[in-house]
């Protein structure tokens, strides 16, 4: 078996531990460190520069143009996106939707507020209490963050809408919201009357047709 020393941690191993070259003057040659502690390094660089690796996830996420939201109605973000246009416009005046690959938020109010909307359907992880996630990758261009949680992703009921100042979330990559009494008590401040989004949700589901409120 032909063998290769990691440059990295001085280990010989087999050659189908390093990786090649995919670009540049070493395509298609080995690397000099081996795919583990590639991995590592990776990871140990990730962490260290995380607010930009964070940017550019952000950045992909908006390039890509047209949202999953408006091509699968079977999704929660699709009802989410296009309710929380009128949840919203209860608390701001003037609510502008903005296009749908503007980055860091979805909507913005008279006042300048940029609003950045999310949904999440109610998961059921294995020994661990049931919750909903909601991604926000250290945003730190909104203002504040509207959360819309769903029973489930078959029946799509509206069950809870936080409406969160900026500040109290943009450190976090991910918000999880445990469906407890003591979590939902945590978040209780920033919750908002359901009726208005449970009615939305009702016309939505009476048409084939989409809405925009």
């Amino acid at each position: 078996m032909e063998t290769k020393l990691c440059s990295k941690c001085g280990k010989v191993k087999p050659l189908t531990e390093f990786y090649l070259h995919k670009s540049g003057k070493k395509k298609g040659k080995l690397r000099s460190e081996c795919s583990y502690c590639d991995r590592m390094q990776r990871l140990e660089y990730r962490k260290s520069h995380r607010e930009e690796e964070n940017r550019k996830d952000r950045e992909r996420e908006y390039s890509r143009g047209a949202s999953p939201a408006r091509e699968n109605k079977a999704c929660p973000k699709y009802l989410g996106i296009i309710i929380a246009e009128t949840v919203l416009s209860h608390f701001f005046d003037h609510l502008e939707h903005m296009p749908e690959n503007t980055q860091g938020y979805d909507f913005i109010c008279g006042k300048g507020f940029k609003i950045d909307a999310k949904s999440s359907a109610l998961h059921h992880p294995k020994n661990h209490n049931e919750q909903w996630l909601f991604s926000i990758k250290r945003n730190q261009i909104a203002d504040y963050f509207l959360f819309l949680a769903f029973s489930d992703r078959e029946t799509l009921e509206p069950v809870h809408v936080w409406l969160i100042p900026a500040s109290q979330v943009n450190t976090k990559s991910c918000i999880g919201i445990y469906n407890t009494p003591k979590s939902l008590l945590k978040w209780q401040p920033y919750e908002k009357p359901l009726d208005r989004v449970i009615h939305c949700c009702n016309r939505l589901r009476d048409t084939e047709e989409t809405i925009y409120f």
